[in-house]
């Protein structure tokens, strides 16, 4: 599913993983695709772990703030269950929209287990509205994602309503 939804086209292409952890992620690209990552993490555990053991790098910082990274350096972007960390609405918009400015022209997107508590999928076009670049952004319920069934993910925490995911691709 994540090679449908990101579409690697080459081996070499780049990756940032926003709250990348213990850089499991950046591993999964490198190996399945052979895709380059760039993780941002917060956390100095996780960051150090990932620095020793992940196949990408990763660098500990506040990813709130990513002017230390050039726009239009990725191919894609990725954040797995970590935006729903950001404290408020404005956080979670400015945070977003320097992460779809990372993207190249054709670049993709993929944010995924949100919470409602902070957006809705309509706040969240409204938030990237607000960069003035030309995406495409779609949501999908988390357990008609993954699972080959929406009732095949009852249950199972990580599939639970309401949590969603954003893709968003940015337009030539």
């Amino acid at each position: 599913m994540i090679q449908r939804i990101l579409q690697p086209r080459a081996p070499g292409q780049t990756v940032l993983d926003w709250g990348s952890g213990c850089g499991h992620m950046l591993s999964w690209f490198k190996m399945l695709f052979d895709v380059d990552g760039f993780g941002v993490e917060y956390t100095e555990a996780a960051s150090t772990w990932s620095s020793k053991y992940s196949l990408g790098h990763t660098c500990r910082t506040d990813g709130r703030n990513l002017s230390f990274i050039p726009d239009a350096m990725f191919d894609h972007v990725v954040s797995e269950a970590s935006l729903l960390h950001l404290a408020s609405y404005e956080e979670l918009c400015s945070t977003v929209g320097q992460l779809v400015r990372k993207l190249r022209p054709g670049g993709s997107a993929f944010f995924g287990w949100n919470r409602p508590h902070l957006v809705d999928g309509e706040g969240w076009r409204s938030c990237l509205r607000r960069e003035g670049l030309r995406l495409h952004v779609e949501t999908i319920w988390d357990a008609s994602l993954f699972p080959e069934t929406e009732e095949a993910a009852e249950g199972i925490y990580t599939f639970e309503l309401p949590a969603f995911t954003v893709l968003v691709t940015r337009l030539l």
